[in-house]
């Protein structure tokens, strides 16, 4: 047994119910819709550079998390050591292969990027504070080991600390943006390339195959996904700059508002096409690129045009 299974082991002795739902509630600080509204948020109402600047980084970080993922195929804890037991209420979420740790990458970029473009001191404190309090939880639920949870808290530092010049020279030169999103594009059919021509190792065990193929399966639909929404970012800076110059100041009710109703129609919109895209593209993963398409456009373009009606 390695040491990252000897720290889950000894992490696993100290359980008890309290500490279990307090990092249950801080394990969902790090999942994709959390991020997606925190970003969106500072995006309509605060800096739109900023809020590029946290969506950038946010799908970034997982669209590098996901090809890592499927280049290295760690399998989860529970599959390595048949005899440690992860939290139940965590397991059922913890999908695809272990390596590295797709929580701990968005609460690193997301609170990390927030805690390095922030002024305030206190706030700074407490983004880092997140992104580090969201990797041990990974932990302490079983879902993760060490070295998952370390890769990714030192690549989201780093992801952090490369962009944070390049957005701030966009502010002077905005064309750069459209370099960010051209170069976030190319990793996203990178990520697909590597996903829809995985192959199955041999000589597994029926367990161990049953896995394999769900985790492929979970990274195709990722990596389909992931490349709808790059597609929708430069269309998002073309419209914006040549069309929408959308202003996010309000009032602070009027800010609160936006935000509620905006997430609301996201959420129908990401949920409500499913049912006529399973119906016109079958098992296609372009029904998950075009429905990622369309909501990361509504997001940046489609919602934002109401902004000088609500102003």
């Amino acid at each position: 047994m390695g040491i990252d299974m000897e720290v889950l082991h000894a992490l696993s002795a100290l359980r008890n119910p309290i500490l279990d739902g307090f990092f249950l509630l801080v394990t969902r600080l790090g999942e994709e819709f959390l991020f997606m509204a925190v970003a969106l948020a500072v995006f309509w109402c605060g800096n739109k550079n900023r809020g590029y600047f946290l969506l950038v980084t946010g799908f970034v970080g997982t669209i590098a998390n996901q090809t890592l993922k499927l280049l290295c195929r760690v399998p989860r804890p529970w599959v390595r050591d048949t005899s440690f037991k992860p939290i139940a209420a965590a397991k059922k979420a913890a999908t695809g292969y272990s390596f590295p740790s797709g929580h701990t990458q968005v609460a690193t970029g997301l609170y990390g990027g927030i805690a390095r473009t922030s002024k305030r001191r206190l706030v700074s404190i407490g983004g880092w504070v997140l992104a580090l309090l969201v990797g041990f939880s990974r932990l302490w639920l079983g879902v993760h080991t060490p070295s998952d949870v370390l890769f990714s808290l030192a690549f989201g530092v780093i992801l952090v600390l490369l962009l944070v010049p390049l957005f701030r020279a966009a502010e002077r030169k905005p064309f750069i943006l459209y370099l960010i999103a051209g170069g976030m594009l190319l990793l996203a059919l990178f990520n697909l390339l590597i996903a829809e021509s995985a192959e199955m190792p041999r000589n597994m065990s029926l367990p161990e195959l049953h896995s394999a193929l769900v985790n492929i399966a979970e990274a195709q639909k990722n990596a389909w996904s992931l490349l709808g929404a790059a597609l929708g970012l430069p269309i998002i800076l073309f419209v914006d700059a040549r069309y929408l110059h959308f202003d996010g100041r309000a009032k602070k009710l009027m800010q609160v508002l936006k935000v509620a109703v905006g997430l609301l129609l996201l959420l129908l919109l990401k949920e409500g096409l499913k049912i006529p895209f399973d119906a016109l593209f079958g098992e296609n993963g372009i029904k998950h690129a075009l429905r990622y398409f369309l909501v990361v456009v509504f997001a940046g373009c489609g919602y934002p045009a109401l902004f000088r009606f609500l102003r």
